[in-house]
């Protein structure tokens, strides 16, 4: 009897290694696993919703914008509305969402890595027409301690604490939603994509709510 060649099998066993470290290294690069993350710099993750319940938007456009409005990250969600951004120790400003092909119709929640180091991770700052009216707030006001104020201001909202500034939320919510039922591509937030954050309500949209509280001295 001839005996049967072991070459064959080796081969097709050797192209087999070959494609699955391929796959491997694909997946999880030279380090082994490595996410891919900087590790320099603070993680920031959460969800960008219209405010209503379970309604991400999905693939929105993201820009982390420093407090002296440059820009110094950007980042694209996922299908289901969950973002993730690399911003620097130590650093304070303001995460800026619009829906895709709808630039101007924008959320945006006020981030802080104060007092974090490198490699730390931030979860749960989820980007709503809530958070878009405490960041146009800080923006207004200018407070010495930001983030302190935006978790006031959160509060505010959740527990009824200021009843006209969770109306104000709810009537904004549905503003939102309606305007992007409508693919409306016209301002929302009273800071427009990379604005000088005067709040003016200049280049169209409608007029902030959060300049009606101020000016009602319901927010101070």
């Amino acid at each position: 009897m001839i005996q049967r060649s072991i070459f064959p099998d080796s081969l097709n066993k050797a192209i087999v290694i070959i494609i699955a470290l391929a796959f491997m290294l694909a997946m999880f690069g030279c380090g082994g696993g490595s996410s891919g993350g900087d590790p320099s710099k603070v993680t920031i993750s959460g969800k960008i919703d219209d405010g209503a319940l379970n309604s991400p938007i999905a693939k929105a456009v993201c820009a982390f914008y420093e407090m002296n409005g440059d820009i110094a990250g950007q980042t694209v969600a996922d299908a289901n509305g969950n973002y993730s951004i690399l911003v620097s120790p130590d650093n304070e400003g303001y995460l800026r969402c619009s829906p895709p092909d709808i630039p101007r119709l924008t959320l945006s929640t006020f981030l802080s890595t104060e007092g974090r180091s490198a490699g730390d991770r931030i979860s749960g700052e989820n980007v709503t027409p809530a958070t878009t009216i405490v960041a146009d707030i800080i923006n207004l006001e200018n407070p010495p301690v930001p983030e302190a104020r935006k978790l006031e201001l959160l509060s505010d909202i959740e527990t009824g604490r200021d009843p006209d500034l969770q109306t104000v939320v709810s009537l904004s919510a549905g503003v939102y939603k309606s305007m992007f039922d409508r693919q409306l591509n016209v301002q929302f937030s009273g800071i427009d994509g990379g604005g000088d954050g005067d709040g003016d309500g200049d280049g169209g949209g409608v007029t902030h709510p959060a300049l009606c509280l101020q000016h009602s001295g319901s927010v101070r």
